[in-house]
């Protein structure tokens, strides 16, 4: 239960694509140093110049996830109150929310419940 909550807290906030970046980014490495010294490999890596297939499909589903974000219109959450007031009459709304000046709560006449007996320890 604890993975899947961590799994779906890294993909709301983000933290997927940093975890994959790593991923590409340590193939990059292990790639570019097996022709070249491992000073090489981390330069060719890290300058942007010579990106992976990995690397690449990264760059263009952020970039898509971005404008969908950009696209979709926010929710203005304040709102609801005032369209339902608008909607229902400001009278009839709030009066569903008051109690009447007639309304009692029950009283309970049943007694407490009584406690189960207890076994004593001496008998079997």
């Amino acid at each position: 239960m604890r993975l899947i909550a961590a799994v779906l807290a890294l993909g709301v906030s983000g933290s997927h694509w940093a975890i994959l970046q790593s991923v590409a980014w340590s193939r990059m490495i292990v790639a570019y140093s097996r022709t070249a010294t491992l000073r090489t490999a981390l330069e060719q890596t890290f300058d942007g110049q010579h990106p992976c297939n990995l690397c690449k499909a990264i760059q263009k589903e952020q970039q898509t996830e971005r404008q969908q974000e950009l696209q979709q219109p926010s929710v203005r959450h304040d709102t609801f109150f005032c369209e339902a007031c608008f909607v229902m009459g400001a009278d009839a709304f709030w009066s569903r929310l008051t109690l009447d000046a007639s309304f009692t709560f029950p009283s309970r006449t049943d007694p407490p419940p009584v406690p189960p007996p207890r076994r004593l320890c001496c008998q079997a």
